[in-house]
């Protein structure tokens, strides 16, 4: 029971997070907090805290998003298994830099799942305006404050595991 309570109260947090952030700067240029987490547990506790959090972080996302349900799951889930193949060939324990290597191929190819995901279900967009316009800046913000939240993330299951 504990361990649901850890991932919900983790997962909670970044997506609360993500949508404070949001609704700070209006929708535009937001990093994915919830992927963060996803990445997060997964190196420090395993790839079922981490399915664990990416199906509940898919659902409340796709719960606030106004795309269709289950997208944001799906994609979600999926990066939580490319974490784990990642993990295998690229983390090195205790080095930062392959903490947000990691952080930033997941968040690659987490905006792609959703660019063909879409694309399959008959939206048409321009990968390239797409990139440009949502991708881009979501994929190099979350790159980039998760040092940082790396950091609070553990500060955070220290405590709760405590």
């Amino acid at each position: 029971m504990q361990k649901i309570f850890f991932v919900l109260v983790l997962t909670v947090l970044c997506m609360g997070a993500q949508l404070l952030w949001a609704g700070v700067l209006g929708g535009v240029f937001v990093p994915n907090f919830v992927l963060i987490v996803i990445v997060f547990l997964n190196l420090y506790r395993g790839r079922y805290y981490s399915l664990g959090a990416a199906f509940l972080g898919g659902f409340f996302l796709d719960s606030f998003s106004g795309s269709a349900l289950g997208v944001n799951t799906f994609s979600l889930v999926m990066c939580a298994f490319l974490t784990t193949f990642l993990k295998k060939y690229l983390y090195q324990p205790g080095v930062n830099e392959s903490r947000v290597l990691m952080v930033l191929l997941v968040a690659v190819a987490n905006s792609l799942l959703q660019y063909f995901v879409n694309l399959g279900r008959g939206i048409n967009l321009d990968l390239g305006e797409a990139f440009q316009k949502a991708m881009g800046p979501e994929i190099i913000l979350t790159a980039l404050v998760a040092s940082y939240t790396f950091e609070r993330l553990k500060q955070c299951a220290l405590r709760l595991l405590a």
